[in-house]
């Protein structure tokens, strides 16, 4: 028995081997052990082999054959163990044996042996079925038939019981016949076993195939969606839910989003696909449902990422009948989770049989469900950018509106201020010149013109703000002489300080350079921002400016670091108040200053400018003591000449007259000899122009519209300038310049405008003027446009 036990453990060892190895492994393992028991047969009827000698007339014949026929079983086993050989296990045995009872009835059949013949054509008649894959109960009855049979012949042909030979026949044939039943429930054992081992094999192969098959849907699934963008997602998303609802082979598939009504959840289907099956979307059923009435419980289930996933009978009854009516027999329902929050659900819905969806296809689908909460919430993110861009683009354009609007607002403000400011400045300015005039009427001239100063500069205060706020407030730098810059700040604001008992101190470098290099009319504006304001919160006390200058910050550079310094014995300014200190519009200690002139727009504009300037400014104030204010300029430096003591003694003694280095300030009315024409509709602008113009001998004519100067020039009037005014009735400036350069002219045309809005000057360029000069005339810069056309150009 321990030999024969050994052969079954390496055979079934050989078997087990071969099934990790190969599809047929199984099956290969059966027949290892149909083999065995096959060599253990042979054993077992060996023994008969000194029967046959001591009871047979021949017992050589059936020795020999008995013998022949186990080692040829034993051969062949060692054959389909070498892998040498393949076949059929029940068939191989049914030879086997059939050889065996065939060899017998022969050998009986030649020794004239009838009784022995007839024995072993019986007992091949009761062996042989036992090997065919018929049920067991078939073959015992098959036996227990064949031994009546046996009997009943044996009877009706007078058998001879007491004879040995005859004995032994009827004992080989029950033997035969215990053993092959024996053999055959074993046989039948092995094939069912290896039956259910096959079925298992197939069920795993096909739960691989089908987990294969889902897996590449979810792959096209996910290139889809990666895809798809927000105009197409509603598509693709449909496409995506009837892939994976053909692949389970399902009849519905649907995405459900939860909402909170009164700390409930209800669910309502946004998306669906159906076939063989009535669509749900919309519907009483799929709207607003409240999953606590309708599925209890699965909120809960669902939440903590797990998944429903049951027939509709065995639910309960609430449930069954909600389902029931949508026609779905079972159903398979995956979360999804989103940002850790149980956002909705995707459902699956069979409703043609009735069954629980299988490990892979819930393993695999809830992959799905994550490929398909991303995208949803891709889309849903997508879409509000969109929305968001929209908004944007609306509130854009709105304020692009609003800025154009502001824009045209300030431009007709500037133009209907500017315009009378225009006659207001011209005149006072012209007349306070003639030095024969009664000082009384020159001190009136004084005020006029200080008044209307300050009302320009409100006015220039608002279109500055609104530059630099829109981004279109460009730095002119030129040339300038630094003295000079001082000697402006101090006339501007001098009378103003020294009408009050207030002590006003220049201190400033000797060494200071001459000419800089920048925007001196920006920086001119910046401490004349700070030295208006400290005399209008200084009542008694000083006011003092100092400058010097930083080279050591830019070595190797001609650049220098101006710095000015403003302070005063005024109020101060509370704790409260700093935050706030360069906010548009603020003023402060408002019960106190009530009558201070000015709208809050000072410091405001000084800190952006300096900042554009590439500077900074600070400020140290303590209530009820003063203030002082620091401004950092960089600028460079034009020249190698400092100021040296002579002009700093007389900048500080307030005596600076001379004018000489800035040569191209200076007013020089030296008759022109030439011919201008004045186009403005308003009587009063063209007074204005036509008294500062006087001074210089031209000959000037005028024209109260566009109309009547293109008249002048197609009648063959010629003239060295044409002021051109922009704003005019029926034809303004722009219109009427564009018809003069179509009819062929070409001389000089400067724009007269009191509308100097960013880009205006570009504007005139663009449409056929030669420059530019804004209301109030500058004298200044109207003695530069008639050298630059006029005297130096004949």
């Amino acid at each position: 028995m321990r030999f024969i036990n050994k052969i079954r453990t390496r055979l079934e060892a050989y078997g087990e081997e071969e099934s990790r190895n190969t599809f047929y492994g199984e099956l290969n393992y059966e027949s290892g052990k149909v083999f065995y028991l096959l060599f253990l047969i042979m054993v077992i009827l060996l023994p008969y082999i000194p029967g046959d000698i001591i009871m047979h007339q021949n017992p050589v014949y059936i020795i020999s054959i008995k013998i022949g026929l186990t080692i040829l079983c034993i051969f062949l086993i060692a054959l389909r163990y070498t892998k040498r050989f393949r076949y059929k296990p029940g068939l191989l045995m049914m030879i086997v044996v059939g050889y065996l009872h065939v060899g017998s009835v022969v050998i009986m059949i030649t020794a004239g042996d009838a009784m022995g013949s007839y024995i072993s054509s019986f007992t091949l008649l009761i062996v042989i079925p036992m090997f065919l894959p018929l049920p067991l109960k078939f073959k015992f009855i098959l036996t227990v038939g064949s031994l009546l049979i046996f009997i009943l012949f044996g009877i009706l042909f007078d058998m001879d019981y007491s004879d040995s030979v005859t004995r032994n026949f009827i004992f080989d044939f029950i033997a035969a016949s215990i053993v092959s039943l024996i053999v055959s429930s074993s046989l039948n054992k092995l094939r069912y076993s290896a039956w259910k081992q096959r079925k298992m094999l197939v069920s795993s192969i096909n739960e691989v195939t089908q987990r294969d098959v889902l897996l590449n849907t979810m792959n096209h699934v996910a290139a889809i969606l990666l895809k798809s963008n927000s105009e197409q997602f509603d598509e693709d998303l449909h496409t995506c839910l009837g892939m994976m609802a053909e692949t389970i082979d399902v009849d519905r598939v649907y995405v459900w989003q939860n909402h909170v009504i009164n700390e409930e959840i209800y669910a309502t289907q946004i998306y669906e696909w159906s076939k063989n099956a009535e669509p749900q979307q919309g519907s009483e059923y799929t709207t607003d449902i409240p999953l606590s009435e309708v599925a209890p419980g699965w909120a809960d289930i669902l939440a903590c990422g797990e998944s429903v996933n049951m027939i509709v009978d065995e639910m309960l009854a609430e449930t069954r009948e909600h389902l029931r009516a949508q026609g779905i027999k079972s159903i398979l329902v995956v979360p999804i989770i989103s940002q850790n929050e149980f956002w909705g659900a995707i459902g699956f819905d069979d409703c043609h049989r009735e069954r629980h969806f299988s490990m892979n296809e819930e393993s695999v689908l809830r992959s799905g469900s994550l490929l398909i909460s991303n995208a949803l919430m891709r889309n849903e993110t997508e879409k509000n950018i969109q929305t968001t861009s929209l908004e944007l683009e609306a509130a854009l354009l709105q304020a692009q509106k609003a800025d154009k609007s502001k824009s045209d607002f300030l431009a007709m403000i500037s133009h209907e201020i500017r315009t009378p400011l225009n006659v207001i400045l011209g005149i006072s300015q012209f007349q306070s010149q003639d030095e024969n005039l009664n000082i009384n009427i020159a001190d009136a001239f004084a005020k006029v013109t200080s008044s209307g100063t300050h009302l320009l500069g409100i006015i220039n205060d608002l279109l500055d703000i609104s530059k630099i706020e829109t981004g279109n407030l460009e730095l002119q730098p030129s040339v300038y002489c630094l003295p000079s810059l001082i000697n402006d700040l101090v006339q501007l604001n001098i009378m103003c300080i020294t009408s009050k008992s207030i002590k006003f101190e220049l201190e400033l470098d000797e060494n200071l350079p001459l000419k800089l290099y920048g925007d001196g009319l920006k920086l001119k504006q910046i401490l004349n921002n700070l030295l208006s304001n400290a005399a209008k919160y200084t009542d008694k006390g000083r006011i003092k400016l100092a400058i010097t200058y930083d080279k050591t910050s830019y070595t190797g550079t001609k650049e220098v670091l101006l710095r000015f310094d403003v302070s005063d014995t005024g109020q101060g300014i509370m704790p409260e108040d700093k935050e706030r200190l360069f906010s548009d519009y603020a003023r402060f200690n408002i019960s106190a200053n009530r009558n201070t002139e000015g709208v809050g727009l000072g410091l405001t504009i000084t800190k952006k400018l300096s900042e554009m300037m590439g500077g900074s400014v600070e400020v140290e104030s303590e209530y009820g003591i003063g203030s002082v204010f620091s401004v950092s300029i960089p600028q460079e430096v034009a020249g190698d000449l400092s100021i040296g003591t002579t002009i700093a003694d007389k900048l500080r003694n307030f005596t600076f007259r001379d004018k000489k280095y800035l040569d191209d300030e200076k007013i020089d009315y030296v008759n022109t000899h030439g011919s201008v024409l004045i186009v403005d509709d308003m009587e009063s602008n063209m007074y204005v122009a036509e008294m500062v113009l006087e001074p210089y001998g031209l000959h000037i004519e005028k024209a109260i519209s566009g109309f009547e100067s293109i008249e002048k020039i197609k009648n063959g009037s010629v003239y060295d300038i044409i002021f051109m005014d922009h704003m005019m009735p029926e034809m303004d400036g722009i219109e009427t310049v564009i018809k003069l350069r179509e009819f062929g002219y070409k001389g000089i045309i400067i724009a007269l405008t009191a509308n100097v809005i960013v880009g205006n000057n570009e504007m005139f360029m663009q449409n056929g003027f030669d420059g530019a000069i804004s209301k109030p005339i500058d004298l200044i810069e109207l003695d530069l446009i008639l050298k630059k056309f006029i005297r130096n150009s004949k």
